[in-house]
C-alpha cells in the first residue's frame, strides 16, 4: 500500500570534498619542520612531550616571523598551488 509515498522528498546534499585547504602556516610547518623541531629541542621540549605539543604553534610563529618577505611569498604561492592541484606525494603520504 502507499501509506508513506506522499511525503516530501529530501534535498540532495552536496558531495563532501575530501582533503584539506592549505594555508601559508601549514606550508611553512611542513617545509621548515627541522627548524621548528630544533627550536623546540633547544627550549627543552622533546619530540612528543606535552611541552612540545603545547609550544609547537608558538615555534611555528617564531619561524614565520624570521622568514624573509621573499620566502613568505614563496610559501603563499606554494599554498595556492597545493590548493589548486595537490601537494607532492611525500607530503600526501604523511
Amino acid at each position: 500500500m502507499g501509506i508513506y509515498n506522499h511525503s516530501r522528498t529530501q534535498k540532495k546534499k552536496k558531495l563532501v570534498k575530501y582533503g584539506q585547504r592549505w594555508n601559508t602556516r601549514m606550508v611553512v610547518a611542513h617545509q621548515q619542520k627541522e627548524k621548528i623541531d630544533s627550536l623546540l629541542k633547544r627550549a627543552g621540549h622533546a619530540l612528543g612531550s606535552n611541552g612540545y605539543i603545547k609550544f609547537y604553534q608558538q615555534a611555528v610563529g617564531k619561524v614565520i616571523k624570521k622568514m624573509s618577505p621573499k620566502q613568505m611569498e614563496q610559501a603563499v604561492g606554494t599554498a595556492k598551488e597545493w590548493n589548486n592541484s595537490h601537494p607532492p606525494a611525500e607530503i600526501q603520504a604523511k
